[in-house]
């Protein structure tokens, strides 16, 4: 049998008093960047890392790896510094692993910048009077995001301001991320 686990009804102070390695599991699942990695570690109480290490066998620690492997995967972190951190775990030595921890890019941010270059790419070529459909053909992007974005820009002439057009992008193409 399985039991669903909703991870939004516990906060992080709660799941390291459970002082577990499936509530670490937990946290670890929680992370989106490495700034929200950087301000849990903050949370944890002296020797936190080490108890885990110490109360777990050789074969949690096998499975605790494997499973932050995973997790790192999706997050697009490098394999380097997956194999490094899955390493110490398995060694016990997840009191020092957050010392030197990056993450890597923030995918929200790199996202960002390739949205903002294909607004500047637009905005550029709309000052030459160009339209939605030959700038889609000469930037080889989909027409109907190129379309939306250039409906936009012209809200914003003469000095299209990208950070706005980005804005306005964003509220007509996801909704949901202008609530996070």
């Amino acid at each position: 049998s399985y039991k669903l686990i909703r991870l939004k009804r516990y906060s992080d102070e709660e799941l390291i008093e459970k002082n577990d390695m499936v509530s670490f599991l937990m946290l670890i699942n929680k992370l989106r960047n490495s700034t929200q990695f950087e301000e849990l570690v903050d949370e944890f109480p002296d020797g936190y890392l080490d108890g885990l290490n110490e109360a777990s066998t050789a074969d949690i620690l096998d499975i605790v790896s494997r499973i932050v492997g995973v997790m790192l995967r999706k997050r697009q972190v490098e394999e380097e510094r997956i194999a490094d951190f899955t390493d110490r775990i398995k060694e016990r030595g997840m009191g020092e692993m957050f010392a030197d921890w990056d993450s890597g890019p923030d995918l929200a941010l790199v996202e960002k910048g390739m949205r903002l270059n294909v607004i500047n790419a637009v905005v550029k070529k709309m000052r030459k009077r160009k339209t939605p459909s030959v700038i889609a053909d000469e930037l080889e992007e989909d027409k109907d995001m190129i379309s939306a974005i250039y409906q936009i820009a012209e809200r914003f002439a003469p000095g299209y301001d990208t950070d706005a057009i980005y804005k306005e992008y964003v509220k007509l193409a996801d909704p949901l991320k202008m609530e996070q």
